[in-house]
C-alpha cells in the first residue's frame, strides 16, 4: 500500500563530501557550537559555498577554528557574506574583525525566534537571487550539549520550508539531519556502493504528530505502511541493507531523517 501524497523528493546529499565538485550549489551557515567536523571537510564547504553566512555567536566559533588549524583570521577570503543574529553571544572584538573585512552586518533581534530561524528568514527574504541558484542550505552546529538549544535547532528546520526555497541539512561531525515532508523520497546515501555501508546507522524519527503510515525500501529494517510515533515505533538505530546505496521512504507526515556523516 503506496502512502504517496504525489510529491517525490531526490536527495544527494554525499555531494556536500565531494571537495573537488564545484557544480554542487549551497548556502553555509555557521552556528553557535564548536566546529569539530574533519578540518579538510570545512574547508572544503567554506571554499566551494556561494554564501557564508556566520549566526551570532557562530562568528567566534568560526574564528576559533581558523586560529586553531593555524589558519590565519587575516585572511579575507575567510570573511563571512553575512553575520546575522542579536547579537548577544557574539564577542564585539569578532565582530568589528569581519566587519572590517567586508562581512554584512544583519541585528535580528526578535526574540520570539533563534537566530537560526531569523538566519533562514533573512536569507529568503533578502536573498533570493542567490537562493534560487542554490540547491540547499547546509548549516553547520554540533548536536550536543544543551537539550534545549538542540531542539530549537530541530524546530528551525521544521519551519525553514515557511522560510526558504531550498531544502535546509543540518551537518555535524558525526550526522546529517534534515525534514522528509509527506511525499516519496529517495536518498542516496552514498555515491556507490561502498563496503561497510550496511555497518553505518540511519534514523526516521516523527517529532510534532503521529505519521501513520510509513514504507521504505533499502534499509536493513524496513518499514511496510507502519505507524512512526512517540510513545510507539520511532525507527532509531537503523541501518542500510548489504549492497544498497538508495534508501526510498514514503510517508504521509513529516519525519526527521538523520544518517551518520558519509
Amino acid at each position: 500500500m503506496s502512502t504517496n501524497t504525489g510529491k517525490r523528493f531526490q536527495w544527494k546529499p554525499w555531494i556536500i563530501y565531494r571537495p573537488n565538485d564545484s557544480n554542487s550549489k549551497f548556502v553555509l551557515v555557521i552556528l553557535n557550537r564548536p566546529i569539530t567536523h574533519n578540518k579538510e571537510v570545512v574547508m572544503s564547504l567554506w571554499q566551494r559555498a556561494n554564501l557564508k553566512v556566520l549566526v551570532d555567536g557562530g562568528a567566534n566559533q568560526w574564528y576559533d577554528f581558523l586560529k586553531d588549524h593555524g589558519i590565519s583570521p587575516n585572511d579575507s577570503s575567510f570573511a563571512p557574506d553575512f553575520i546575522t543574529g542579536d547579537f548577544d553571544s557574539i564577542s564585539q572584538n569578532v565582530l568589528n574583525h569581519f566587519k572590517v573585512q567586508g562581512a554584512s552586518v544583519i541585528h535580528t533581534p526578535n526574540q520570539d525566534e533563534t537566530d537560526f530561524t531569523k538566519a533562514l528568514r533573512f536569507l529568503g527574504e533578502s536573498c533570493k537571487e542567490e537562493i534560487s541558484k542554490v540547491e540547499a542550505v547546509v548549516s553547520i552546529v554540533e548536536t550536543c550539549g544543551r537539550f534545549d538549544q538542540i531542539m530549537a535547532n530541530i524546530n528551525s528546520l521544521f519551519k525553514a520550508s515557511r522560510l526558504i526555497d531550498t531544502p535546509v541539512y543540518q551537518l555535524s561531525a558525526d550526522s546529517l539531519t534534515w525534514i522528509l515532508w509527506p511525499g516519496r523520497h529517495e536518498i542516496e546515501v552514498c555515491a556507490s556502493a561502498e563496503e561497510g555501508q550496511s555497518q553505518k546507522w540511519c534514523s526516521l524519527i516523527p517529532i510534532g504528530s503521529c505519521c501513520s503510515q510509513v514504507t521504505t525500501t533499502g534499509l536493513k529494517w524496513n518499514l511496510d505502511s507502519q505507524a512512526l510515533e512517540f510513545g510507539e515505533l520511532v525507527s532509531t538505530s537503523n541501518t542500510y541493507a548489504p549492497g544498497e546505496n538508495i534508501v526510498s521512504v514514503d510517508t504521509n507526515g513529516p519525519l526527521i531523517w538523520c544518517m551518520q556523516t558519509l
